[in-house]
């Protein structure tokens, strides 16, 4: 097990495929599966699963694992941040749960192109927020404005403001809209989250 949570703590942030050889050759898909069962159980991680409704390409069905400790990240500060941010999304989703009795989950979206969206925000099976994180990049991938306009267009009667995308960037002097995606500073967007 020692292995398996060093291995994933080396990986935080990617999809992690339990079936096949395993991460490793000395893990079984099964052992991992189990392992990853037992790492949940203690809340030392937690699984981002991809989504899957409203997406035309082929996705990949991965999760991604991340950590609730995020000083047992391995990697650099990219890594840390995603961690950081998907402890503080996965907190606010299930505030939200406890509180207001919505149906809210956390979600990530990868195509076979590797084409990536790190965070999807739903509501009642409905995605609310596309959200990228940067560290410093603040141009907003063309697969983020895709994947806006995409849900902007699956829910015409609700407007293009129904569905949120937002790329936050830890070191960003100054906020600005490109098209439909707000490109926000990542301490103060995630201050503003209900948690």
């Amino acid at each position: 097990m020692q292995l398996f949570v060093q291995l994933l703590r080396e990986r935080v942030g990617s999809p992690i495929k339990l079936s096949g050889p395993a991460l490793s050759p000395q893990i079984t898909p099964n052992t991992a599966k189990r392992y990853l069962d037992i790492l949940e159980a203690l809340r030392i991680v937690f699984r981002v699963t991809p989504w899957h409704r409203d997406v035309a390409r082929s996705l990949l069905k991965e999760p991604k694992i991340y950590f609730h400790d995020t000083g047992l990240v391995l990697g650099d500060d990219g890594a840390k941040l995603e961690n950081a941010v998907a402890c503080m999304l996965l907190k606010a989703t299930q505030f939200a749960q406890d509180t207001q009795a919505e149906t809210r989950s956390l979600h990530t979206i990868r195509d076979k192109e590797g084409h990536e969206i790190d965070f999807v925000l739903t509501l009642d099976d409905q995605v609310t927020h596309l959200i990228e994180v940067k560290t410093s990049h603040t141009t907003p991938s063309a697969y983020l404005h895709r994947m806006a306009a995409q849900f902007a267009q699956a829910r015409p009667s609700l407007g293009a403001a129904a569905v949120q995308a937002v790329q936050i960037v830890h070191q960003l002097r100054q906020e600005f809209e490109q098209g439909s995606i707000a490109v926000r500073r990542a301490g103060a967007w995630l201050a503003e989250l209900a948690a």
